[in-house]
């Protein structure tokens, strides 16, 4: 868990999330990828270096949940689709590189997974304390029971997909502004036997990867969404993955 004098700086000085359920569409069109700057800047009290706040090691291995993300999305099937969000961020400009390092040791559910006197308990190869051996663990939530554990009863219905798909926790950061740990919820049951509920869930987990590798929200080329000004061609085919606004390529249906 974080430090409280860590949770408080975090929220002083760390950038505002605002999610809207719009719907626009955006062009469908390869184009190169755009980031923000770094998400949290290191200062004290807490930090010991006034520096970006980024991932110990360069490397950072993610493990994905040996269990099945739904009765649509098996193991293999959500490995495939947490692999194709993740490379994303694995471009030749950058020192970091995500990959997979294996799985965890069990399929984490409500039946292992419960609320204790100070947040939530996870199995043991899941929680922050094993860092050194797992940085980051991706849980697929098969029934939604861990997502209504983390943000409250209800909140893995299909229909609150748009904010509750992924929920994203970097829960170990060191003083010496070192991203040690950090944990992605898979919500099945925003999964489904048509192929466009895995690419909007694929969409949300490639922006949540973004966030736990250090990322904060970019502002450029706001006027896409904005309309004012009208967006050109160049910069609507520039407009960063993590634009601070959650917005879906065509309507959201699920």
């Amino acid at each position: 868990m974080l430090l409280p004098d860590l949770r408080l700086w975090l929220r002083l000085s760390g950038r505002l999330r605002i999610v809207l359920p719009v719907v626009f569409c955006c062009f469908a069109a390869a184009a190169p990828l755009w980031a923000g700057g770094p998400r949290w800047v290191g200062g004290r009290p807490y930090f010991t270096t006034e520096a970006p706040v980024r991932w110990y090691p360069g490397h950072p291995l993610y493990f994905t949940d040996p269990g099945d993300l739904s009765s649509s999305v098996n193991h293999a099937a959500a490995d495939a689709l947490v692999a194709a969000a993740a490379n994303v961020w694995n471009v030749p400009t950058a020192s970091l590189v995500l990959s997979r390092g294996g799985a965890l040791d069990e399929h984490v559910s409500g039946a292992n997974t419960f609320l204790g006197p100070s947040g939530v308990i996870f199995p043991a190869d899941v929680q922050s304390t094993n860092y050194l051996a797992k940085q980051i663990a991706v849980i697929y939530d098969s029934d939604g029971s861990i997502t209504d554990l983390l943000l409250g009863n209800g909140a893995s219905d299909p229909t609150s997909c748009l904010q509750n798909a992924v929920t994203e926790s970097v829960d170990s950061i060191s003083p010496s502004a070192i991203i040690q740990h950090a944990i992605l919820v898979l919500n099945g049951r925003c999964t489904g036997p048509a192929p466009a509920q895995q690419t909007q869930l694929q969409y949300q987990l490639m922006r949540a990867f973004g966030r736990i590798i250090g990322l904060g929200w970019s502002q450029t080329n706001d006027n896409v969404f904005t309309g004012s000004p009208q967006a050109t061609f160049n910069q609507a085919m520039h407009w960063p993955v993590m634009h601070p606004i959650d917005i879906i390529c065509g309507p959201y249906t699920y």
